[in-house]
């Protein structure tokens, strides 16, 4: 069950990393961890009402199990489970303002399906060109999903899924093998990760027009996995010495702002990645912490970090100039 990096381990309660949550620069920092299992724990989603969505439990030792949690994001009431009935496993990674989920469940022979719930009811989503190694990773207010399936020889192919039609579009990225759609905002831009091997790069599509995005100085490999409405994304790359930092990318000013959380491992595998962001100043993600575990984390930005919805244009309505000029193509 593999998307690139960020969702590749397999596998949710709040303490704060100091006392009243720990500050590095203009953020601050909190640890979501479910009490069912606080040592592995990935905050996928987010938002403009503060509901996040991620999973707990590293598929080996626990079994994915993914939840929906609320503000103040401690204790066990604060995490509702979310699983796709008879799954053996579960990871919820999407949400939109109207509390509409999205994610992708495992059955007992290791085939993945994504889905979407609404109301407490589940609907799997495949694709048929391939429908044993679907995820759905994101979603916007219009109920457009963005996701992918692996084929046999273990390339990704985006798409994006309009939950109502129930039709598929492709996403590519010209010059790749692999591409996951990871993220999709209310104006329909796509975002995600390309790949030729290991090494990957991150890209957001606005209609048609790929910027591709390598990451900031001393950064060997890129992904993009947040796309908010008012021209930010977040994901994160990996430096030469192995270790991954977050970042938040203003698309105005196609400048990359390093956020790690200060309580990251530093060496090789380690380090801090970022998964989503909301309208608000909020961002998911989580990090590995110096005893070997995965904690989730959610960022809070200071005023003025992020733009107040409402002072910024959607994201796709300023990235045609900025952009490369890759276009997508549709199959």
């Amino acid at each position: 069950m593999t998307r690139f990096k960020a969702r590749i381990w397999m596998i949710g309660g709040l303490a704060a990393l100091a006392a009243g949550g720990a500050q590095a620069g203009s953020y601050g920092f909190q640890i979501v961890d479910d009490p069912a299992d606080p040592t592995f724990n990935q905050l996928l989603g987010i938002n403009n009402a503060g509901t996040a969505v991620g999973y707990y439990g590293n598929g080996t030792v626990n079994p994915n199990r993914g939840y929906t949690v609320a503000a103040p994001y401690t204790g066990g009431g604060a995490f509702t489970n979310e699983n796709f009935p008879g799954s053996f496993q579960t990871q919820v990674t999407g949400i939109n303002n109207a509390g509409v989920t999205v994610g992708f469940w495992v059955d007992g022979s290791g085939a993945n399906y994504g889905f979407v719930e609404q109301g407490g009811t589940f609907t799997t989503v495949a694709n048929p060109a391939v429908q044993q190694f679907n995820q759905l990773l994101a979603i916007n207010d219009s109920e457009i999903a963005a996701g992918f399936y692996t084929d046999v020889a273990g390339n990704s192919h985006g798409y994006t899924y309009n939950v109502g039609a129930g039709t598929f579009t492709s996403v590519t990225v010209a010059g790749f093998a692999s591409v996951q759609a990871t993220a999709i905002n209310n104006a329909g831009t796509v975002a995600g990760t390309a790949g030729n091997g290991a090494s990957t790069q991150g890209f957001i599509d606005a209609g048609g027009i790929v910027t591709l995005l390598n990451g900031p100085a001393g950064s060997v490999s890129t992904a993009v996995f947040g796309l908010n409405n008012l021209g930010y994304a977040d994901g994160f790359y990996t430096d030469a010495a192995g270790v991954d930092h977050g970042f938040l990318y203003d698309v105005a000013t196609q400048s990359y702002t390093t956020i790690d959380a200060p309580n990251a491992s530093k060496v090789a595998g380690g380090g801090t990645v970022l998964n989503g962001l909301n309208d608000v100043g909020q961002l998911t993600g989580y990090y590995m912490d110096n005893g070997g575990f995965t904690d989730g984390l959610l960022v809070t930005t200071q005023a003025g970090t992020i733009p107040e919805p409402g002072s910024v244009a959607l994201v796709g309505l300023g990235l045609a100039a900025a952009a490369i000029g890759r276009r997508r193509r549709h199959g």
